[in-house]
């Protein structure tokens, strides 16, 4: 098990050093891990924890989107999020097109997408299996 430390400081360090995939690359994952988590508690005794576990990124944020979980413009920026990562993770020389103030925009809108989703600045410790 790796222990991460609360995100959103996790993500503003990302932006301070400039570290663009890396904060790209968790952003998704925290999206994945709080929305998967959110999705349990709305649907707890009506959908199972394991069918929920086999969704993907995308299918999250539109069940999110889906029962009003978050709203609009926070659907959007997830989503922009998500597919930049994709971009990125499946042809890295896409990081290289992408432009500082683009990246930096991107992360600062995945940390208001997770204060969207409940999270704040001084989390707790969030433990990922990998």
């Amino acid at each position: 098990m790796a222990k991460f430390v609360a995100p959103i400081p996790m993500l503003k360090e990302a932006i301070k050093k400039e570290k663009w995939f890396s904060g790209i690359v968790m952003a998704s994952a925290f999206f994945e891990l709080v929305g998967l988590e959110l999705l349990k508690r709305k649907f707890k005794n009506k959908i199972s924890s394991e069918k929920l576990e086999n969704l993907r990124l995308e299918q999250i944020i539109l069940v999110l989107y889906g029962s009003k979980i978050i709203n609009q413009p926070t659907y959007t920026k997830m989503m922009e999020v998500k597919d930049v990562r994709n971009r990125i993770v499946h042809n890295p020389h896409e990081l290289e097109k992408l432009k500082e103030k683009d990246a930096r925009k991107l992360i600062k809108n995945a940390i208001d997408c997770l204060k969207a989703l409940g999270v704040h600045e001084k989390e707790p410790k969030i433990v990922i299996a990998v």
